[in-house]
Order: C-alpha cells, then sequence, then structure tokens
C-alpha cells in the first residue's frame, strides 16, 4: 500500500485553547469601549464563537460573562459575529440597540 505513514499521532490537547495575540487584541479593544458592539469575524462558516466567547472558554474572553456575542448567517451560510465587553459586575445589560434582531440567531443553544 502506498501513501501509509507510520508515525505515532500527537497528543490531544485537551483544556482551554492557548492564547493568542489577535484574541487579546480584540478583547482589549472591546474592554476598551465597554457595552459596544463590533464586528469581530465575519466569512466563517464555524458558528461555536459565540459560545465560546459567552462561556469564556478562550484565556482572553474570561471571565464567562464578561463578554456578549451574537452572530448572523448570511443566505450564501457564512457567519459574521459581533461582541461586546458587559464588564464584571453582573449586570444584564439590555439589547435596544439590536434592531429587527431575527429569531434565528445560531447561539439559542447556549
Amino acid at each position: 500500500m502506498s501513501g501509509i505513514v507510520f508515525e505515532t499521532p500527537p497528543t490531544v490537547r485537551r483544556g482551554r485553547v492557548a492564547d493568542d495575540s489577535a484574541t487579546r487584541a480584540i478583547a482589549q479593544a472591546l474592554i476598551e469601549r465597554e457595552g459596544e458592539w463590533a464586528k469581530i469575524a465575519e466569512g466563517s462558516k464555524d458558528s461555536s464563537l459565540v459560545s465560546r466567547i459567552k462561556q469564556g472558554k478562550h484565556a482572553a474572553w474570561e471571565p464567562a460573562g464578561a463578554f456578549e456575542a451574537t452572530s448572523r448567517r448570511s443566505d450564501d451560510g457564512e457567519i459574521t459575529v459581533w461582541a461586546r465587553y458587559v464588564g464584571l459586575n453582573g449586570s444584564q445589560p439590555d439589547h435596544d440597540d439590536w434592531e429587527d434582531e431575527p429569531d434565528d440567531e445560531l447561539d439559542d443553544e447556549d
């Protein structure tokens, strides 16, 4: 058989994803403009970013609940993600600044 390579697979990484400077920079920019929505990603097919942000699954988004996120899927299936920093005081921000928020959010499963 050709195309076979005998090697040990890499170790599975469990737990938090390693922090990176691009994500930290986005989080810092959101912190500096607390409460203001910003488009942080577009053109993806992966809808898990919203959940990761809300749950603090990346060191930059910790602690869970300090950032809000939402997404919209375009007609061609690409996803755009918006996020904002809401702080650490536990208050729940209102969503009046999201006009015409559709019922088909990708993060409804959270």
